[in-house]
């Protein structure tokens, strides 16, 4: 038996290779494991199935975070009995699994704002000597203990940016985003004016998005901007424009305004939404083909515009269906072997973030 801390499953649990040496007639057979010297048996959660003999099993022993004694034996139908075998001598592992969602709470209290957390369940397993950081406005992460607490002076009237990492390394680090604001300070006057904001723009994905925010009164008044996808902020989407990515699809995008200036209360007011963000699909055109359709002419292949915005196309040709090597131009050189056949341009738009699209052609016969 060999187990590794590579591969996880969101239960906590041990990965393991086990190998042995079963007869491929024994009926029913399986591995189970004892945790700790103590309790039941459990069977392992089966990830690649028996094998043969002297197969290697990849199996999850199910167990709470932290380290074990763990055994294992087969267990088997023979001639109508269950039969077990001996265990093996404890070996020490350690179990853990997926790192679960967390959000630290805080509180504000006047110019000043304290987040607190408790991430040891959330870890499931993970060690907390090096993966617990927090970071405020975007500045260097600092290393924290699993439970834990800061308070950022950050003033009235302003915004905290929180982030809050967790989990194991770089492959199983998770993260959380928390925006805070803090109060005007007393005796603050309301702005006198601050309009409802509006989006410009396709909710598409590729498109961009950007807001209109009218005039905030008494000037100067200074905005900052978040979008929003159903309601949850979008990360880094900060700025007076917002292109829509793949994530957006099947959500309504608003953006947040909020105006500040010092002596007066923040304010802050929500675009209505966009319509949701439908599925990525190119606006594609049919192709079709000119030139005369005879052995040693050339046939041109051509289309409309595609869409949304710029779109890359490449040609291909067929015979009969059948894709024609190295016929990869706009343009085709007809050939003996075209004679009789059915010929038809195939025409393939890609674009960022949206699925491959392809055209055919009517079809030319070639004589």
């Amino acid at each position: 038996m060999t187990y590794e801390t590579a591969y996880f499953i969101d239960e906590s649990s041990v990965h393991l290779f086990v190998t042995t040496q079963l007869d491929p007639s024994i009926g029913e057979a399986r591995y189970e494991y004892q945790l700790d010297q103590t309790g039941p048996w459990l069977t392992l959660v089966d990830v690649t199935g028996y094998q043969g003999e002297f197969s290697t099993t990849e199996a999850y022993a199910l167990a709470p975070p932290g380290d074990h004694l763990i055994s294992l034996r087969t267990s088997a139908v023979v001639e109508g009995s269950r039969i077990v075998s001996p265990g093996t001598e404890p070996t020490l592992v350690n179990a853990r699994g997926n790192p679960k969602e967390y959000t630290p709470t805080y509180v504000v209290d006047g110019p000043d704002v304290t987040f607190s957390w408790d991430a040891r369940d959330a870890q499931n397993g993970w060690p907390t000597e090096y993966d617990i950081l927090y970071s405020v406005d975007g500045a260097e992460p600092v290393l924290a203990s699993v439970v834990d607490s800061v308070t950022v002076p950050a003033g009235y009237g302003k915004t905290v940016d929180f982030t809050f990492y967790y989990g194991g390394g770089a492959d199983f680090q998770r993260y959380t985003d928390l925006t805070v604001h803090t109060p005007a300070a007393p005796g603050s006057l309301p702005l006198a004016s601050t309009p409802l904001p509006s989006i410009t723009g396709r909710a598409l994905v590729g498109e961009s998005l950007a807001v209109r925010t009218g005039t905030w009164q008494p000037a100067p008044v200074a905005l900052t901007y978040q979008w929003f996808s159903d309601g949850k902020s979008i990360r880094w989407a900060t700025q007076p424009t917002f292109r829509v990515g793949g994530a957006e699809v099947g959500t309504r995008i608003t953006v947040e305004v909020r105006g500040s200036r010092d002596g007066y209360i923040t304010a802050a007011r929500t675009s209505a939404p966009t319509p949701r963000v439908p599925t990525a699909a190119l606006i594609a055109r049919t192709p079709t083909v000119s030139g005369t359709g005879a052995v040693g002419r050339t046939l041109s292949a051509s289309t409309a515009p595609w869409g949304p915005g710029d779109v890359s196309l490449s040609y291909s040709w067929k015979r009969d269906g059948v894709l024609i090597d190295d016929a990869h131009d706009s343009t085709y050189a007809l050939t003996d072997a075209d004679r009789g056949h059915v010929i038809t341009a195939v025409i393939t738009g890609a674009r960022f973030q949206y699925p491959d699209t392809t055209r055919t052609s009517a079809g030319r016969v070639i004589r």
